[in-house]
Parts: structure tokens; sequence; C-alpha cells
């Protein structure tokens, strides 16, 4: 059992007593402590889950032969300050944990009990620095792992950046290809990848099931309003946006792999269109209305990003925004009030787009922020000094429209 800040919220008194009446018992991913113990041997335990496959302490919990047997509140405060305290300067590097203090009465005896999510960062290997040793999560303990197991993780790790890019331009060859998972006839398209540093380990399988039934909320792809559909196939879940009943093609989709990477495509985007921000034309013309553009990157990214989380996938991520066949288009300056260089921005000289790589080491990212160094470089290409749907601030303006 995983308890992933996902789930946070149905954690309460009446699931801590589940757990004992249920007698879960301790495993590779949770564990159960009465005592704090000092910070020396919270940064042991915290690390050794972190370099293993991730996983929950509870602390305020007694356990007997491995099994939950009583809620023991602790009353200390700013305890959950500690604890970020020593996730951070007590282990090298440090580690991003999810604390959550429940509240807890029993018997007139109030108090907290923790649940700590610690992800998954194997190979990325995480040291309690007081003790000075790289720790393992087994079955029921923690212990230092062996010298062969730090120099796989090491040899594991090497260049993993490297890797990952190699393997993200191995599938953009491909797709340059035409190996898309479906038919989408429109050249003109936008790429979306994010690739964890789960995909670079050949046995690294996670259970997908779990967005299933509830694809719409994680796997949408990006600006479809075609109707959409989720089957399983070799790679395991794939949403399609479409087919259009009168062509029976489709315009994007969303591929999770089993590896926990996500590659969506989006054609309808970057479509030519006859109907841009109030004026009509008489063909297609490449024309891009970049607020509802950045609006649909952010808002996938956020989505696609909390699915990763959900289904346990580790940091660092990769984010990759790639743009197709982009030779000839022009951005739109009609909804922005310094119109005096034009209606429209320069011509893109080029065919491919490809933005610059945004590494995410937290699952708390602002993409708003994060992807304005991105949607600048953007629009640099249409000769366009920086994306202007940003305020003074640096906050995307919510309603372009409005502003």
């Amino acid at each position: 059992m995983l308890i992933i800040p996902d789930r946070f919220n149905e954690v309460n008194q009446d699931f801590l007593e589940s757990l004992i009446k249920n007698r879960i018992e301790e495993n590779i991913h949770l564990d159960y402590k009465e005592q704090l113990g000092n910070n020396a041997e919270i940064a042991k335990d915290l690390s050794s889950f972190a370099n293993s496959d991730g996983g929950n302490i509870i602390y305020g919990m007694r356990e007997v032969t491995n099994k939950p047997t009583e809620i023991i509140p602790i009353n200390q405060p700013n305890l959950r300050e500690k604890f970020d305290q020593i996730a951070r300067n007590g282990i090298d590097p440090s580690l991003d944990v999810r604390i959550l203090p429940i509240d807890v009465n029993i018997e007139g005896n109030k108090g907290q009990v923790f649940l700590i999510y610690i992800p998954r960062k194997y190979p990325i290997l995480h040291q309690a620095i007081k003790r000075g040793k790289y720790y393992k999560r087994t079955e029921f303990t923690s212990s230092p792992m062996s010298n062969y197991e730090i120099e796989t993780a090491f040899k594991l790790a090497y260049n993993y950046e490297e890797k990952i890019i190699n393997l993200f331009q191995n599938r953009l060859h491909a797709l340059n290809n035409g190996e898309y998972h479906l038919n989408i006839p429109s050249p003109n398209r936008m790429l979306i990848h994010m690739i964890s540093i789960d995909a670079l380990n050949a046995n690294r399988s996670l259970d997908l099931e779990i967005v299933f039934n509830n694809f719409e909320n994680h796997l949408k792809p990006p600006g479809c309003i075609l109707g959409r559909n989720i089957e399983r196939n070799l790679h395991v879940l794939l949403v399609s946006c479409g087919p259009d009943p009168y062509s029976d093609t489709y315009v994007g989709y969303v591929q999770l792999y089993r590896n926990g990477m996500i590659e969506a495509i989006d054609s309808s985007l970057l479509k030519p269109t006859t109907q841009l921000h109030g004026r009509s034309y008489t063909r297609p013309v490449k024309k891009l209305g970049m607020w509802y553009l950045e609006k649909n990157i952010i808002h996938s990214c956020n989505m696609y990003l909390n699915t990763l989380e959900k289904i346990g996938v580790s940091l660092p991520i990769y984010l990759f925004l790639s743009f197709t066949h982009m030779r000839d288009y022009k951005i739109s300056l009609v909804p922005y009030e310094d119109t005096f260089m034009g209606r429209d921005s320069d011509a893109a000289k080029k065919d491919e787009i490809l933005l610059q790589r945004i590494k995410i080491d937290d699952f708390e990212v602002d993409f708003e922020k994060k992807l304005k160094p991105s949607f600048d470089i953007f629009w640099n290409a249409f000769n366009q000094p920086g994306s202007r749907n940003y305020d003074e601030n640096g906050r995307f303006i919510k309603d372009i429209y409005k502003s």
C-alpha cells in the first residue's frame, strides 16, 4: 500500500484505525514509528525510502511484529517543520517530501500522527549526512547499501540527463518518420513530452490502471473539443481526440507509457484558420492565437504532471515542447494594445521550433512561471521580444481581453 499525496484527503483517524483493524503489515513501502528517534535516525529512514521505491512513514503508530497495534498521539510543537528541515538539510542531496499532520483523539489523549510520503529517487542516491551512509529500504527495515549497490546506482544515474535527451530525440526522429500512434493528417503539430528518470530503467513498470476510469482528468489531449476515447495498447494507455466524423482521422492523442513517459500530440491548436480574434478570412491563414495556445499548454502540463505523481513516477522529470511545420506562420497581435508594429508578427523562418528542455524537480511546480522563458523563446522565433500574455509581475494573464 502506498499513500500518495493525491490521497491525503482520505487519511484521518478512521483511516489509521482501519490499518490496525485490517492488520496492514509493514512492507517495502510502509513503516510504522512509535517514537521519533533523533535527527540522524529520521534522516536515515527518509533517505532509505528515496533510495528504494519510495513509500510512507507513519509516526505515532505502535507496531508489534510489523503490524500496527495502537495509535500513540504525538504532542510536540513545530514537528512538521522539523521533518521538513531534516529532509532538506540532513540529507544530501536534499529531499522533497510531503508531510500530513493528522489530528487524533484516543480516549481524551489528543495529539497528532504524522504521515510522510517519500518519492522514489533511485538511481539518484540520497545520503544521510550525519551517518555518512546510503541506506535502502528492505521489507521491514532500513539498512546500509553495499558498495556494489551504490556503484550500480551511480552507473545508472551517470549522464542520466543526456540519456533522457537522447531518448526524446530518438522519439522525435521516429515521429518525423511518421511513427504516430494514430492517423493525424495535419502536419502542423504541437508535441508535449514528459520523460522521467524512470524511463531509463528497463525493469521499471508502473500500475497505470488507476487513471483508466477517470482518464478525462488525467490524460486529456491538448485543445481537444472532439470526442475522446481511451484504450489499452502495447505501450499501455492511449487517449485519442476524435475521430472526426467526416474524415475518420484524429487531431491528437495522449500516450501514457508503462515506464511513466507521456507523449501528447495536438494539431487543432496550430491548424490554419478562417476565424481568429474577431476577424474572418476567405481562406485558411497560418496565424496563431497565442493566449489560447499558452493557456492550453499550461493546463496540459499541470494535468500530466499530476498524473505522473499519482502513478508514482520518480523525479526528476524533463519536459520537452516541440512544434512542427511552423514556417510562414505568424502570431496575431490583435488582442494586444501595442499593435503599432502591425496586426501580425513576422513569419517564422523555420519548420521546427524546439524549445529548451525544462527540468522538473518538484511536483508542486508553478507552470505559469516555469514556462514563461520557453514562451518567450517561441515568440522570439517570430521576431517578438517575448510573450505578451504575462503582466508586469510575470504572472500569466487570465483573460487577455479584459487585461
